[in-house]
């Protein structure tokens, strides 16, 4: 039996594997840390001389302040999030 042509679902699924294998953000984040591939949709890297490697949000609304909203919380393994 021929193998099948790719459908719709192995079009997608492709898509995810290519782009997690190419996620920019795996140069600066464990690929076990949960939405490192989320870092790349929504801002870049940039190498900072004083403190190394730092990411920066692309897409701030106005009058977006940080912590504003939330808590934080101790998570396993990863500490105070």
């Amino acid at each position: 039996m021929p193998p099948q042509s790719p459908d719709a679902f192995d079009q997608w699924s492709d898509g995810r594997d290519h782009r997690l294998a190419s996620s920019p953000s795996v140069q600066y984040v464990s690929r076990g840390i949960p939405g490192y591939d989320e870092l790349d949709d929504a801002g870049k890297w940039e190498v900072d001389v004083s403190y190394g490697p730092v990411w920066y949000p692309t897409l701030v609304p106005v009058g977006w302040v940080p912590y504003r909203y939330g808590h934080w919380v101790w998570i396993e393994p990863w500490g105070w999030t």
